[in-house]
């Protein structure tokens, strides 16, 4: 961070803290760091980049928290649970990242969306959606129906996190379907492509697009 001090905004500073979770409220994701140094990695890692760069807006982001199912809801909680405390102990902290790898079959939780971004604005730390995309290997095949499918779990995502706090930034994890992550995990069994981002393999914008363009294009 010091090489490129005052010249990036903003620092994803530790990513993916909380572990996955199985079955009640999960901890901290087991890591090198977390071995080495106990659960205050985090507290040393920000304090370290707050040194580095003070003018640079430092982040956790993380993925999972996001829609309606018993193990999002529990990982949002702990996420929700280490910001509290890193707040009470002066922790410089300036936002978190909502990485947004929508599952396409799951409902984004509205209620449990709206309740985070409106605790995060309270506490005065901006909300980033980081790495939107939608993972559509068990939606219905149809293209034109899927397209359809992926801008409605993505708008469900930004509505209530617009109505509470706008976020800071949207960034979808990569553009085009042409070029995906997705079918490398989430390959689709009927055999064909994976369509989970903005343009589609041809860089044409589909109704996800349109969607990310309506909410961001509004006036703040």
């Amino acid at each position: 961070m010091s090489r490129y001090r005052g010249k990036i905004k903003t620092w994803h500073v530790v990513n993916e803290p909380i572990d996955d979770a199985k079955s009640g409220a999960p901890g901290l994701r087991p890591s090198v760091w977390l071995q080495h140094l106990g659960p205050r990695y985090i507290d040393i890692a920000l304090r370290a980049a707050r040194a580095a760069d003070p003018a640079a807006e430092l982040l956790i982001n993380e993925y999972d928290v996001e829609c309606v199912d018993i193990n999002q809801s529990h990982k949002r909680q702990a996420l929700q649970k280490l910001v509290r405390e890193l707040r009470e102990r002066g922790t410089p902290l300036d936002g978190i990242g909502l990485q947004g790898h929508l599952r396409g079959e799951l409902q984004p939780d509205r209620d449990g969306l709206f309740g985070l971004a409106s605790e995060l604005r309270a506490l005065r730390l901006s909300i980033h959606v980081t790495e939107l995309d939608v993972i559509d290997d068990k939606l219905p095949g149809p293209p034109d129906l899927r397209d359809l499918m992926v801008a409605a779990r993505a708008h469900d995502l930004l509505e209530p996190l617009f109505a509470a706090a706008r976020p800071a930034a949207v960034a979808c994890w990569g553009i085009s379907d042409r070029y995906t992550w997705v079918p490398m995990y989430f390959k689709r069994k009927d055999g064909l492509a994976n369509r989970p981002l903005p343009l589609d393999q041809d860089y044409r914008p589909k109704p996800l697009w349109q969607v990310i363009d309506y909410f961001c294009s509004r006036p703040a």
